[in-house]
Order: structure tokens, then C-alpha cells, then sequence
């Protein structure tokens, strides 16, 4: 694809009258989400849509370079171009091993298990902010950004650079418990750099050379003979390891490897959100995660009995809360009416009308010689989002 600041002009994107429009139809035509700033607004991010990865439409040149580019609409101005669209080894758009093999060299990075960062410097503001790829309003870019480090805080440098950040925190672990590793602490670590008028993307060396010099954390690299040696390594790394990206010399294509261990973990972890655990409650299925919980990291487990917890507190205070308003509706039936059955149902079910509609299914049914379950009261938090 053609330089992208030359791109957008010939587009007409920075038109004073009709360049937002234009960019947002061709954003729309191409698959790519354009996000304004609810905090500057004159600043946009550019992120390709999830149509595009789950395979709901074709990848172009200009969705795939769509990778967290951030606009500066009142200058008229890209001032952020980070990593360009690169896949995990065996996805469809990835490099074959064959091709990857026949390439000139590579550079065996570590995978850090974060949030991408990327630093600017905004005019309008005179200040520095770190954004997330998909959102400048991001709770981790608004984390990152007070932990800028002070020595890239210059208005130069982040106007030549594009900096691009793994934003570690355990406030937003992923899957790996920096927290627990020896050589690890909060904070941004530099994983790229891109100048921004020739757009060339500093090899892996250059990156690290540059963090040396300003004092930054950074990646780890690695040596191995093959590609073919980094994959059935990453099959024996355990879940704290999150895999490697590999960056082939002479070219901006890079390919990230997993560990199993990593893959595993993740994919269990994304069962047990506290969606995913009420569902499993509903069904009656809760033992199924005691039963498997040495499966689970063990940094990780009495978040999930936590959660077990707090939803079966919730379910008693509730079942007692419905019992505190069938006594308060049936005591305020006169004695007279009681008598009568169909005097007492109707009188019940208006005085039920007082009581807030989350308890009036579980008081009919009460009426009825029906406790609350468990399971209804579940699927009743799951309906109200709880």
C-alpha cells in the first residue's frame, strides 16, 4: 500500500468540507471502525472491524495497515502508525512454513501478554497520551498514559516515532501473572517503532537499541536454528509464557507463535467469566467447577470461588428479601378478605403491584406453595445482567 499520508490526500480525507465523510464511507466500504475521542474530540482511531477477522469479508491494504492508526482531524494529520495486521503461524493469511523457511533471517521475540499501547503527542492539548489500538479512550490507554516515560515525553521525538507499547498491568492481566515473574513490573515496555514520514518499521535490534537508549523497558529475544525449532518449543512453554513473535529480516513481516500451555489457559479462563459461571449455575453444573479447578492457575482459583460465592450470597439475600415481601403483601390483606380465596388472590395481586417487578414472578409463585429455586433466581440475575 502507498504511503498513508499520501493515501489520505489523495482520498480527500483531510477535505475541509466533506473529508470525514469520505473517510467514513470508505471505512464503511473496507471494513474498518473509525472512533472518535469522547475526550479530544478532534482525534480518531482506526481499527479494522471483526467482520473482517472472523472471515464476514475480504482483507484489503488499507483495512489491514488499519491497525490502531490515530488522526489528528483539526491538524489534518496522521500522527500514529503502529504495527500493520499480522497473523498467528497456520491462520490463512499467515506465511506458509515453506515461505517462511525460504526467507533471508528472522528475529525471535518474546510475546508479552498485554494491551497494545500507542504514544502520541497532541497539539491541540500540548500534552502526551497513550492509546489503545482500538480505543483512545481506553481504560488501559488512560492507565498508560501517566506512565509514559518521562524520557520519551518529547514533542520531537513523537512526532518523527510512532511508539508502540505492551501495556503490562495486573489491573488488566491477560493471562499471565507478571506480578509472580521475576523481572517484570508494571508498566509500558517498547515493542516498536515506526518512522512516520518514510513509515519504515525499525527491525527488532533497532527497537532495542532505541530503548536502551531512552532507558525503556523492553522484550526479550531469542536464538532458534528454524522456524520448525520455534514451534515445537513453544509446545513445552508453560501458560506464563505467552509464545513468540517472529520478525523476518529485511521486510515489516512478523507471525506470532503461542504455547499450547498459554492457549490452553486462556481459553479456560475465557469460560469462566462471571457470565460464563452464572450460566453454569442455572444449569446446575457448579460442581463441574470445583471438580475442575486444578486446571485453573492457582493465582487465579479464588477469583473463580469468589464469584461462585458471591452469586449464591446474592441468590440467599434475594430468596430472603422474597420472603420478607410475601409476609409484608400477605399482612396487609385484612382477615375478612383471607377468607375468601378469590377476594385473597385479587387482593394479593394488588398489593403485589407495590413491590418492585424483580420479586413479583417469585411472590405468585409463592402464593402458590412454590419457594424461589436457585436456578430461577439465577436466570433472573442473568436477565437483569448481575
Amino acid at each position: 500500500m502507498q504511503n498513508l499520508d499520501a493515501y489520505f490526500q489523495d482520498k480527500g480525507f483531510f477535505n475541509e468540507d466533506l473529508g470525514l465523510q469520505l473517510l467514513e464511507a470508505h471505512c464503511e466500504n473496507k471494513l474498518v471502525r473509525l472512533r472518535m475521542s469522547r475526550k479530544l474530540p478532534h482525534i480518531g482511531v482506526l481499527h479494522y472491524r471483526d467482520d473482517v477477522v472472523f472471515g464476514k469479508g475480504a482483507w484489503t491494504d488499507f483495512s489491514k495497515s488499519m491497525r490502531g492508526v490515530i488522526v489528528d482531524f483539526k491538524n489534518k494529520k496522521i500522527i500514529a502508525k503502529p504495527f500493520r495486521k499480522f497473523w498467528n503461524v497456520g491462520e490463512q493469511h499467515a506465511p506458509s512454513m515453506r515461505d517462511m523457511e525460504q526467507k533471508k533471517g528472522f528475529t525471535v521475540m518474546e510475546k508479552l501478554d498485554g494491551s497494545m499501547g500507542i504514544s502520541i503527542y497532541d497539539e491541540v492539548t500540548n500534552d502526551f497520551y497513550v492509546s489503545t489500538k482500538g480505543d483512545f479512550d481506553s481504560e488501559q490507554g488512560a492507565w498508560g498514559t501517566p506512565r509514559l516515560p518521562a524520557s520519551v515525553k518529547d514533542k520531537a521525538l513523537l512526532r518523527k516515532y510512532t511508539l508502540m507499547w505492551e501495556i503490562i498491568s495486573k489491573q488488566y492481566q491477560i493471562v499471565v501473572p507478571y506480578s509472580q515473574l521475576e523481572g517484570y513490573h508494571e508498566g509500558l515496555y517498547l515493542i516498536g517503532v515506526r518512522e512516520n514520514i518514510s513509515e519504515n518499521l525499525f527491525e527488532p535490534d533497532e527497537v532495542k537499541a532505541f530503548a536502551k537508549t531512552y532507558g525503556l523497558d523492553t522484550f526479550k529475544t531469542y536464538d532458534f536454528s528454524s522456524v520448525e525449532a520455534i514451534l515445537e518449543h513453544a509446545k513445552t512453554l508453560p501458560y506464563s509464557q505467552e509464545g513468540y513473535v517472529i520478525r523476518f529480516k529485511g521486510e515489516e513481516t512478523q507471525v506470532k507463535i503461542k504455547s499450547m500451555e498459554y492457549l490452553r489457559v486462556h481459553r479456560f479462563l475465557g469460560s469462566l467469566t462471571d457470565k460464563n459461571l452464572l450460566d453454569l449455575m442455572i444449569a446446575g453444573q457448579e460442581q463441574q467447577v470445583h471438580d475442575n479447578m486444578y486446571a485453573v492457575p492457582e493465582e487465579y482459583r479464588q477469583d473463580v470461588l469468589d464469584t461462585l460465592a458471591k452469586y449464591k450470597r446474592k441468590a440467599l439475600d434475594f430468596k430472603n428479601e422474597c420472603y420478607t415481601h410475601f409476609a409484608s403483601v400477605m399482612g396487609s390483606i385484612p382477615e375478612d378478605t383471607q377468607k375468601v380465596e378469590n377476594w385473597k388472590r385479587k387482593a394479593f395481586a394488588a398489593e403485589v403491584q407495590k413491590v418492585d417487578d424483580r420479586y413479583k414472578g417469585f411472590l405468585f409463585k409463592m402464593y402458590d406453595n412454590k419457594n424461589p429455586e436457585e436456578a430461577q433466581i439465577y436466570m433472573a440475575f442473568k436477565k437483569w445482567g448481575e
